[in-house]
């Protein structure tokens, strides 16, 4: 009902933008009431109604669920949240943040995530604008006219916080008193063991992919009566927050794309969060039945995912951990080729070095000639003169992929070592793992994700990532070797060819005999001659099937 009073209050700030500025000024301060009588932090009566600490400090309207998860915290030591993407999951967790130190004789707030970019990127900017308005007290009637006005408004209505805050989410937000709120990474677990508090609230913000380790350690410490929050979207169907909403006594909360106000409304009520217009778009790209739209549409942890390859808890790891992952190697360039017709499939090329997917740029329409214009202005963007020379690895299949092979190979005699060549045809039988996998395509499939698992880090790319989550290994009773499935299958499914998820494979591939290629470019370079191997017979030559795994263990 307080929540209710508050949002009637808000609605009524409505004023025409024509009016002049001092008449709205006027008009909107008459209508928040007078001052309020000042307090002395922490103050437990805002313990009670955190959506009021929200409305009357932090110049922020909490939605329901917002208000649910608060309160749940303030009734249950363990409290966990499964969201959608786009329902303000970070906001929340920065609100809660300050309200528990706000509230609270001797608090400590650990916040925690994944990485480092979700902890300090994330997290704590959500934590700084808070504190824009929390070290103000401004009311959200006041942060309103303040944004509408777009001038800074001293809010006479709310109470300032105080405290020494930094920028850094490990120096963090102190006050004289002690009490703290600071950030962590996940890979912290020593400092998260030393950490104790007779009020303590560890915040888990995308909390399937905190490890088991940091897990340990909180419940270690929760021992003197802590509380723990878990935020996160159901990526992985196994740890510590899939366990919370299956397992484990926590209280349990599902928030769904569905129940925002946005979605509810039909309109933009919170910037920010999902809109009917993001939910009908998800359900064009993944399917309404897909375990992608489950997870980040509907709060729910997928059934059915683990036949797949590659889990969403792996690819969104590989995604986060892309800004600190070092590009060092040598340069590997991977061309997934496509014809020249503009209605059909891309052609797809993606650079590497070392566990850093570097680029990934998709063209429509090019011809066998444009092909090889692209993945040469590709090397000239990426190729530091003094370095190993580049490889380009390219699918050759069909006649499309024979038609560039001939491009390329005529332009490898006009100019040998520029770069080493490697065409496959993902149809030839198995060459690193052949007892184990059928053709190339499953064989390059095995060698992308075992990449991928040990550290390889990915561009952030909504296409890709389902082109990855998709494919299930297949065993036929006709042959033990496991095949990956049929390309017809997954384009049927995503209504596209898997063309990134196939670029990332070629640009992965790291032939066993790269060191006998680079001898024929050294020759080529001095002789001029055409190579003297050809590719047709390339699965009968003489490999290291465990060639280029080393780096990855």
């Amino acid at each position: 009902m307080a929540i209710q009073r508050s949002q009637d209050r808000v609605d009524s700030l409505r004023v025409r933008e024509t009016e002049p500025w001092g008449i709205i000024r006027d008009q909107l301060m008459s209508q928040v009431g007078g001052e309020r009588s000042t307090v002395v932090w922490p103050d437990s009566r805002y313990w009670t109604n955190p959506a009021s600490f929200f409305l009357d400090n932090l110049g922020i309207r909490p939605w329901a669920k917002q208000v649910e998860i608060a309160e749940a915290l303030r009734d249950h030591d363990r409290v966990t949240a499964a969201t959608s993407h786009k329902t303000g999951k970070s906001t929340i967790a920065a609100c809660i943040a300050t309200w528990f130190y706000s509230s609270v004789e001797d608090s400590r707030v650990i916040m925690t995530s994944s990485t480092m970019r979700q902890v300090q990127d994330i997290l704590w900017r959500e934590m700084i604008i808070r504190w824009r308005h929390a070290k103000r007290g401004q009311c959200v009637h006041c942060a309103n006219l303040e944004r509408y006005s777009r001038r800074e408004i001293l809010c006479p209505h709310g109470h300032a916080l105080t405290g020494e805050f930094s920028s850094v989410a490990m120096t963090g937000l102190v006050a004289g008193d002690m009490r703290e709120i600071k950030g962590f990474t996940a890979q912290d677990a020593e400092k998260m063991a030393g950490i104790s508090s007779p009020a303590l609230l560890y915040i888990c913000d995308e909390a399937s992919g905190v490890a088991d380790a940091i897990f340990a350690a909180i419940e270690g410490n929760r021992a003197g009566g802590a509380k723990i929050l878990l935020l996160g979207n159901p990526t992985r169907n196994d740890g510590e927050f899939y366990l919370s909403h299956h397992d484990k006594p926590y209280h349990r909360i599902t928030i769904s794309a569905y129940e925002t106000p946005n979605a509810v409304a039909g309109w933009k009520v919170i910037p920010g969060l999902a809109e009917r217009s993001w939910i009908e778009e998800k359900i064009d790209d993944w399917g309404e039945d897909s375990s992608e739209f489950m997870v980040r549409a509907l709060g729910k942890f997928a059934v059915g995912e683990e036949g797949c390859t590659l889990s969403l808890q792996v690819i969104d790891e590989s995604q986060d951990r892309w800004t600190d992952t070092p590009a060092e190697g040598r340069l590997y360039v991977g061309v997934d080729v496509a014809g020249p017709g503009q209605q059909g499939d891309e052609t797809v090329i993606s650079t590497r070095r070392g566990q850093r997917h570097l680029t990934m740029v998709a063209h429509r329409g090019l011809t066998e000639e444009a092909i090889l214009t692209n993945i040469l202005g590709t090397i000239n963007d990426g190729y530091e003169p003094g370095e190993p020379i580049p490889v380009v690895v390219v699918d050759v299949e069909g006649d499309v992929g024979n038609k560039v092979h001939n491009v390329i190979q005529a332009y490898m005699v006009e100019c040998p070592g520029s770069f080493v060549y490697v065409p496959l045809r993902a149809s030839h039988n198995a060459v690193k793992k052949p007892r184990v996998y059928e053709k190339i395509r499953d064989d390059m499939w095995y060698n992308m994700t075992h990449w991928l698992r040990s550290g390889g880090a990915i561009l952030s790319d909504p296409k890709l990532a389902q082109e990855l989550h998709f494919p299930k290994w297949e065993q036929s009773p006709r042959s033990p070797k496991m095949k990956l499935t049929p390309k017809d299958a997954i384009r049927k499914r995503l209504k596209r060819s898997p063309d990134r998820a196939e670029s990332l494979e070629l640009c992965c591939w790291e032939p066993g005999d790269l060191e006998e290629r680079m001898e024929d470019v050294n020759e080529n370079m001095l002789q001029k001659v055409k190579p003297d191997y050809d590719p047709e017979i390339e699965d009968t030559r003489e490999i290291d099937v465990y060639a280029g795994a080393s780096q990855w263990g």
